[in-house]
């Protein structure tokens, strides 16, 4: 994560784009590492580096906007039950666009990713969609998601509203330079326009190149490394746009290619659809204990130290109030998860169903066809 290039790296970025080299860039608005490595009180500033070619060359990147998606969460499980972390992506196939390099793909990660796209109004510049998120995702300030806590951006999303973000994306064509002139000091030609057909792939995630997030240590004895297990398919990515990448620009234009299957999107909508009722229901059970919670504290506030025993009691009658619409809530959760259940099962045993009784009584009736259509050719 190269922060503070100055200008003349930067110009040898530029120029090296210019001579027809392909070039990959891995960007983050909120590179854990940094994070990690700063004061909470003093966050990490944005990587502003790459704004003026980004520009330049058509590439649309804000280096302070984080990509939020809850159908796509990340589902944490802890003893207090499931949360969605909308900041941490889990990527499935219907993420992964039409292209070699992610077509096959079914399981990435990325972490507070940003996005990209093509600048309005560029010319001479085709943007490909690598790995987009789902029509729920928002962007927000990554300051604002710095600071909260996953079932606090849940809450935040705006639950009527939301877009398709590309994190990951391919530009070709007629790059420009974001240069006029070279720097003083640097020699050779200046080139302002690039070579033939310039190609660069940007990735809006670094995080997902990290080892903890993509691979398991295999360990032996006394913690010797014996080799390393994938998380998921974020290397696979890796080496898919680097393969497709060192070829020349023939094979490049060549290897496009649609998925010559798509999964059943039935299943992540009605998981989609369930998730959205158990957080409503969620939200509305905090919101009856915070009720709760601020009229006792009213009630102690008020009340008469002599009264001690009389306030106990009503106190006790709330609570137990609220632990019976507690109860009721909390079957009324188990209930959204049961027909989530049923329905996925009905579901899956029709398609069952479809594939096993259908497509053999097709077959069947066309042999039965074929045979009675001889037999008339027969007595003819």
């Amino acid at each position: 994560n190269v922060k503070d290039l100055s200008e003349k790296t930067q110009y040898a970025i530029d120029q090296f784009v210019m001579t027809g080299k392909n070039v990959i860039f891995f960007v983050d608005p909120f590179y854990m590492k940094d994070q990690q490595m700063a004061n909470r009180m003093q966050p990490p500033s944005s990587n502003t580096s790459l704004d003026k070619l980004f520009s330049k060359w058509g590439v649309e990147y804000a280096a302070d906007k984080v990509t939020l998606d809850p159908t796509i969460a990340y589902k944490q499980r802890t003893q207090q039950g499931t949360t969605l972390m909308p900041a941490v992506l889990t990527l499935n196939a219907d993420c992964a666009e039409d292209d070699i390099t992610t077509s096959t793909l079914n399981n990435l990660m990325m972490l507070y990713p940003g996005s990209v796209a093509l600048k309005e109004g560029t010319e001479g510049i085709e943007c490909t969609p690598l790995l987009s998120t789902t029509d729920d995702a928002q962007v927000q300030d990554k300051f604002r998601v710095m600071y909260s806590q996953p079932g606090k951006m849940m809450a935040d999303l705006d639950k009527t509203s939301g877009s398709k973000k590309m994190l990951a994306a391919y530009f070709s064509g007629s790059f420009k330079s974001a240069f006029d002139k070279a720097p003083e000091g640097v020699s050779g030609e200046h080139k302002s326009v690039v070579d033939g057909k310039g190609n660069i792939i940007v990735v809006s995630d670094m995080d997902m190149l990290e080892d903890q997030y993509c691979l398991r240590p295999i360990q032996f004895i006394q913690g010797q490394i014996l080799g390393y297990q994938a998380l998921n398919q974020n290397t696979v990515f890796l080496n898919n746009i680097v393969e497709k990448m060192t070829g020349n620009n023939d094979l490049i234009s060549l290897r496009s290619r649609g998925r010559s299957q798509r999964p059943f999107t039935k299943v992540a909508e009605l998981e989609a659809a369930a998730r959205k009722k158990f957080q409503a229901k969620e939200e509305e059970l905090q919101k009856k204990l915070a009720d709760v919670e601020k009229q006792i504290n009213d009630r102690l506030s008020q009340a008469d130290p002599t009264q001690q025993v009389v306030v106990s009691d009503v106190i006790q009658e709330q609570i137990k109030e609220f632990q019976s619409k507690k109860l009721k809530v909390s079957k009324e959760l188990r209930k959204v998860r049961h027909d989530l259940r049923g329905s996925i099962d009905d579901l899956g045993m029709w398609l069952q169903g479809v594939n096993i009784l259908l497509i053999p009584l097709l077959i069947a009736l066309f042999g039965i066809f074929q045979a009675l259509s001889r037999s008339r050719r027969v007595g003819s």
